[in-house]
């Protein structure tokens, strides 16, 4: 069974994936996501909404994480789902500093494993953790 928080970001990651996809934007995806959703599933709550506002803030340091992360690979090369995985991960690495980055690092590929490619998950993995240690090594 799913606890609430993964349930949380499942929904945050839904909403930033549907909003790679043209020029929706957060409220009209929040609409959609809402009205295909099973009762409470992946409901929106304050927690998925808090990663999404960092998204939103924080897009450009995201970005630049990432593509320091990136090696041999560009951001463009990206599936949407991966980058809106990884996007997610890296603001909640970054400013929600109560949650530790392997508890993160763990539930981005748990989420890959769900919504993305059969290779996704190490690849988020490998991704998150060099992005870990990049944040810790400036943290010192």
């Amino acid at each position: 069974m799913k606890n609430q928080r993964r349930r949380s970001r499942e929904a945050a990651f839904q909403v930033f994936f549907s909003m790679s996809f043209g020029s929706t934007d957060r409220t009209n995806a929040l609409t959609r996501l809402e009205s295909v959703q099973e009762e409470g599933l992946h409901k929106q709550d304050a927690f998925s909404e808090q990663l999404l506002q960092a998204v939103d803030v924080h897009s450009e340091e995201i970005e630049e994480q990432i593509d320091k992360a990136l090696t041999g690979w560009r951001s463009e090369r990206l599936t949407p789902a991966d980058k809106s995985l990884l996007h997610l991960g890296v603001a909640e690495m970054m400013y929600f500093s109560d949650i530790p980055a392997r508890v993160t690092i763990n539930e981005y590929i748990e989420i890959a494993k769900t919504y993305s490619e059969a290779e996704s998950s190490k690849f988020i993995n490998g991704v998150l953790d060099r992005i870990r240690k990049n944040l810790e090594q400036a943290a010192k």
